[in-house]
């Protein structure tokens, strides 16, 4: 984590992201996330919290989990649509 003594009153930084406490409500979160696409930042609001990925997916290490994963998850999620039953 930073020092946040740089960061303006009101927000937090953390490895280079600062998160303004205006973010903390919808609207304020969008305008703020919208500053940061170009980063390929990603985070979240939710009731009024932020989530900020720190990790950085890499291509080579994601995608050979999602072809692994995409088969069995499409089978089940198939399966149960077959058999009619919603759980």
């Amino acid at each position: 984590m930073s020092d946040t003594a740089d960061a303006p009153a009101g927000s937090i930084t953390f490895d280079d992201v600062e998160v303004p406490s205006s973010a903390l409500t919808l609207e304020g979160f969008r305008l703020w996330y919208a500053t940061q696409e170009a980063r390929g930042l990603q985070a979240s609001w939710v009731r009024g919290r932020v989530y900020v990925e720190m990790s950085p997916q890499s291509y080579k290490r994601h995608q050979p989990i999602v072809q692994a994963a995409s088969p069995t998850v499409s089978s089940c999620a198939g399966g149960r649509s077959r058999q009619g039953g919603s759980g």
